[in-house]
């Protein structure tokens, strides 16, 4: 999504100003078919041993790859970031790179979607039980700055995130005393279309 594109573009652009390079965004959107592709490859490698939904979740736990219609990569919104020209040599988030934006990447809308114990380091929560993702991956996610910022203060990954929407509809998000973000939560409604309250 261009809202991503340019987000991404914006941070790389102050990780630079700040003397940081070599960003390598090693993947992003992928379409039905490629996910439908790298999901069957691992099914036939887990397709002896399970069926049904324990298959479903063998692949996504043990070959890394989820159901198509529900990879984080299909949103158009995520994307994993390594370093060039050895993207395999140095663990991203270890880097000066990636501590760089793991600390920032939620000022320009951008989130560390997948904690997991000790990563992206120990001072994170494990957020492995919300996200049912419990190996080390490098991926962010563009959610908005509103969303970000709420999601930083709060301590919250995406799915935790939600459920707190759920239940407070209206959030407001102050910076040093004056109002920075208004969030409201829309009700699903058979109307075609709303007054959105900004």
């Amino acid at each position: 999504f261009p809202s991503a594109i340019t987000a991404l573009q914006e941070m790389l652009k102050a990780a630079k100003q700040d003397g940081l390079e070599n960003f390598l965004i090693e993947e992003g959107y992928r379409d039905m078919a490629t996910q439908t592709g790298y999901y069957q490859k691992q099914a036939e490698r887990y397709q002896d041993k399970y069926s049904g939904e324990a298959l479903i979740e063998a692949v996504r736990t043990k070959g890394g790859v989820n159901y198509p219609g529900t990879s984080e990569y299909q949103t158009g919104f995520s994307f994993n970031l390594r370093l060039y020209p050895n993207p395999e040599s140095i663990d991203f988030v270890e880097s000066e790179q990636g501590k760089w934006l793991v600390d920032n990447g939620w000022k320009y809308g951008i989130i560390f979607r997948f904690p997991t114990r000790d990563f992206p380091n120990a001072s994170w929560e494990d957020k492995s039980h919300k996200t049912g993702v419990s190996v080390e991956l490098n991926v962010f996610r563009y959610v908005g700055e509103a969303h970000a910022a709420a999601m930083r203060t709060l301590g919250y990954c995406l799915e935790e995130y939600i459920e707190f929407l759920m239940k407070h509809p209206h959030v407001s998000i102050y910076e040093n005393g004056s109002l920075r973000y208004e969030i409201y939560r829309i009700p699903e409604t058979a109307e075609p279309s709303f007054n959105l309250p900004v």
